[in-house]
């Protein structure tokens, strides 16, 4: 197996915010509705926008982790 090392591996540090990235966009609160009653909010099925809500952050998230891996320089 061949060596693997990075050019600048401090650029790895970076990859530690990814997941905090993600936590501060996709857990900010979201618009409200105000509802007379919520018994019938917990019947209704989720929607494919509700579901791939945070998508947007995720990808975020991984984009930022693939750029301070890049900046690092990785060769063998």
């Amino acid at each position: 197996m061949s060596n693997f090392e990075f050019r600048d591996p401090w650029f790895l540090a970076a990859a530690v915010f990814a997941p905090i990235c993600y936590v501060l966009i996709a857990w900010r609160s979201p618009a409200s509705v105000t509802y007379s009653t919520l018994a019938l909010l917990g019947q209704a099925p989720r929607s494919l926008r509700a579901t791939l809500a945070n998508t947007p952050a995720l990808l975020l998230a991984f984009a930022a982790q693939a750029m301070a891996i890049a900046l690092a320089g990785p060769r063998t």
